[in-house]
């Protein structure tokens, strides 16, 4: 990245955290820990940085290096930093999902419900696609089967499954699923939430593999160890991947499959 102006949506994100970790310092614009590369935002403290990565200048017309945001957050990590990029118009058009995942990130969202204090129930289609819209980053996308957690006839999480698709690779066999999206309220923290949502679609469908897909610019993969010790990573992070010309290699790629027994492999960076 070259030196330049700071656009509105970095001064906005900047603003933002500073104004939830009052007194933390807040480095802007870094350039010492990679080495003269930038990073918009590092939280020494916590060892998190965060990108805003503007549609002009991230474009491949400005970088054509398709791995450019991967290998940032690689280089970040092997100096124990957990990077997370946000999309120019991800902050502008779904500005209050950005702000919670940023508020869990850090650790400050409040309203705390266990999930061990909620009941599973199956979610409509038309609760999961409001649902979804409204707190998935991704949004909505049709599914074969979907839970949610209630607490007090209201719904904090959802997690759908569907058939493995076949735009991104996989073609389904016979129960076989693919994890097609997890998400919990805006500004609500649920611990235990995935866990007790995937122990249950197991218990009642018995899957012989499901799989699923981390947004690397969101995710260290870890949710899918705390959700089970048999997911194991099967990470595409090579050109020949059949997800790398839909997102640069930047999607983990789990497994979760019951004929392994007790199998780990630690999903990598």
């Amino acid at each position: 990245k070259c030196f330049r102006e700071k656009s509105i949506v970095e001064q906005e994100l900047y603003d933002f955290i500073i104004s939830i970790l009052p007194g933390y310092n807040i480095i802007e614009n870094d350039r010492k820990t990679l080495d003269g590369k930038e990073l918009d935002i590092l939280i020494p403290e916590l060892n998190i940085a965060f990108e805003m990565n503007g549609l002009i200048w991230h474009s491949e017309k400005y970088n054509d290096d398709k791995f450019y945001h991967i290998n940032k957050t690689k280089s970040c990590l092997e100096k124990g930093i957990e990077l997370y990029h946000i999309f120019e118009d991800e902050w502008l058009l779904k500005k209050d999902i950005c702000k919670s995942r940023i508020k869990h990130i850090l650790k400050k969202n409040k309203n705390k419900i266990y999930a061990r204090k909620c009941i599973i129930s199956e979610v409509s289609i038309k609760d999961q696609r409001d649902f979804l819209n409204n707190n998935h980053i991704q949004g909505y996308v049709p599914s074969k089967f979907a839970y949610g957690l209630y607490y007090n006839s209201e719904l904090l999480s959802v997690m759908i499954f569907g058939n493995k698709r076949i735009s991104l690779g996989s073609k389904s066999k016979e129960n076989e699923y693919e994890l097609l999206r997890f998400c919990s309220k805006k500004n609500y923290n649920i611990p235990g939430a995935a866990q007790k949502l995937f122990s249950h679609f197991i218990k009642i469908h018995n899957p012989s593999v499901i799989i699923s897909y981390a947004d690397r610019r969101w995710s260290n993969g870890k949710l899918y160890n705390k959700i089970n010790p048999k997911f194991y990573n099967a990470n595409h992070d090579d050109s020949d991947s059949p997800l790398s010309a839909l997102v640069a290699g930047e999607v983990y790629f789990c497994t979760y499959d019951l004929e392994v027994d007790g199998a780990v492999i630690e999903i990598s960076a």
